[in-house]
């Protein structure tokens, strides 16, 4: 834990980074309505509300990733709601240089579930690093949830850990933290406790025995613990194992030993090879990734669109062949989970198949209307790689795109998530002559990346953060860009957080 000087520092050092940066972006006087909205837009993330618009407005600024945001961050991190204090924490995360939480600021959390949130989704986007990590572990008073993950998270990646702050958790009253315990013992060394609490599960009433089951098979499967895989085995042959445990055992066991997992899944084909099993095995094996044999997707009938289509996908995936048309034909039928599946995979593919694939779920966007939503979240995603990979083609997208039309929204949308200063630079390309939902959206991207704004371009801001066209999670950022960029912040966070 640090020292409470080293405390005072952070805070000379975070008021200097905030008058630095709101001294350089000073523009000429405002309109107070706008300030006014925007002010409101703050507001909210400070006092809870019933509709939850204050995590949205959270999220909303989190996706900033502004380095403005610091002092407000800070200020949150240490009062409020539980589940706002994390918001701030993780926040402060994603916009420190080092890419890391403060632990100090998750100690102060009263509540249990605050602090385990905070640790939970702080190891899920790589927030906390392996001296974090050891700091949080040195302190006595960590519950036993959050101290068995950051165990875990050590485990997994091959860092020393404590074997006997371990084995005093297997100890534990709460089952899922000593089931996890134990199977992390055995990727140490130890498997006699391991043994102990199979026995433990079989004792329990069936509907309790399946519960924590999916629970222990799901941690196996996330930190790779393949000392458990007997115990995986035997969970799914278990009498009255829940369709749950056998979907969360199966996905374990192609991922930590494909060849095993294959052989249990074509048994587990030969009890049902109704259409709806085949589906759900497909996806299975797709989702277990390109670790899984070519051969064995010959396992699913060849004559069905869907299951034939996933086959060709999984097939090429795993043999490392041209992929792009595969996964193109897969996502052309529209199944949410496959299509889902079918954007990560192309993730793994060359830049030149990649980009076939992402040019592809932009242009479907528009059509019929029968989930189109879905194409759209799919297109927003497949933009924000796109411009990771290759930023000039999705910029040929988005000229390419009709004004005012959902495709170039969800454009807009997936370059909102780069922190490249050519995200802005690329809104620029939109002709903007008014205030509709895509016009809003490249000025608030501009304004996210630009130094300064022109006079028009403030103004304009203004009018969306006091009620433009766009949702509530861009209305916040649009507040909180406005004052930045009009020179009011230091004001606003001193009537935000002004005593009472």
């Amino acid at each position: 834990m640090r020292k409470a000087g080293a405390r005072c520092s952070s805070l000379v050092v975070l008021s200097l980074v905030f008058v630095a940066a709101t001294g350089l972006s000073a523009q000429p006087p405002t309109d107070d309505r706008a300030i006014e909205a925007s002010l409101r837009h703050l507001r909210q993330t400070v006092a809870p509300q019933r509709n939850g618009a204050d995590l949205i407005a959270l999220f909303s600024l989190r996706q900033l990733r502004d380095q403005s945001l610091r002092p407000f961050f800070y200020q949150l991190a240490q009062r409020g709601e539980p589940l706002v204090r994390v918001h701030a924490i993780l926040g402060l995360g994603e916009i420190d240089q080092a890419g890391h939480v403060d632990p100090w600021l998750i100690t102060q959390l009263e509540s249990p579930a605050g602090r385990y949130s905070a640790i939970a989704n702080a190891l899920e986007m790589d927030l906390l690093d392996t001296e974090r990590i050891n700091q949080m572990l040195a302190d006595d008073e960590l519950e036993a949830r959050p101290r068995v993950i950051l165990l875990a998270d050590l485990i997994s990646k091959g860092e020393p850990a404590d074997q006997q702050a371990v084995a005093r958790l297997v100890a534990s009253s709460n089952r899922s933290v000593a089931g996890l315990a134990a199977c992390l013992l055995a990727q140490i060394g130890d498997i006699s406790a391991l043994s102990s609490y199979q026995e433990q599960l079989q004792a329990l009433p069936q509907r309790d025995r399946n519960r924590y089951a999916v629970d222990l098979l799901h941690a196996i499967g996330n930190y790779r613990l393949t000392a458990a895989l007997d115990l995986v085995e035997n969970l799914l042959a278990a009498p009255g194992a829940s369709d749950e445990v056998v979907r969360a055992g199966l996905a374990t066991m192609l991922v930590l030993d494909p060849p095993r997992g294959v052989t249990l899944l074509k048994r587990y084909l030969t009890n049902d090879t109704s259409y709806s099993r085949y589906v759900r095995c497909a996806l299975l094996l797709l989702e277990a990734g390109s670790d899984v044999p070519a051969s064995a997707y010959d396992s699913l009938p060849t004559d069905d669109e869907l299951l034939g289509r996933m086959a060709r996908a999984g097939r090429a995936v795993s043999s490392g062949a041209d992929a792009s048309q595969p996964l193109i034909d897969l996502l052309s039928l529209g199944h949410a989970r496959a299509s889902r599946w079918a954007v990560v995979a192309a993730g793994q593919l060359d830049t030149a198949q990649a980009t076939l694939v992402y040019e592809y779920l932009i242009s479907a966007v528009d059509g019929d209307r029968r989930g189109r939503d879905e194409r759209a979240e799919l297109a927003m995603i497949a933009t924000a790689r796109l411009f990771e990979i290759n930023p000039q083609a999705a910029i040929d997208k988005l000229v390419q795109a009709d004004d005012d039309s959902l495709t170039q929204e969800a454009i807009l949308l997936g370059l909102f998530d780069s922190r490249a200063r050519s995200a802005g630079e690329a809104a620029r390309r939109v002709k903007r002559i008014g205030y509709g939902r895509a016009d809003s959206m490249a000025l608030i991207l501009i304004a996210k990346h630009a130094d300064r704004l022109t006079n028009r371009e403030l103004q304009d801001l203004g009018v969306i953060a006091s009620g433009g066209r766009v949702s509530a999670v861009l209305q916040a950022q649009a507040g909180w860009l406005y004052l930045k960029h009009a020179g009011q912040l230091e004001q606003t966070l001193a009537m935000i957080f002004a005593d009472p």
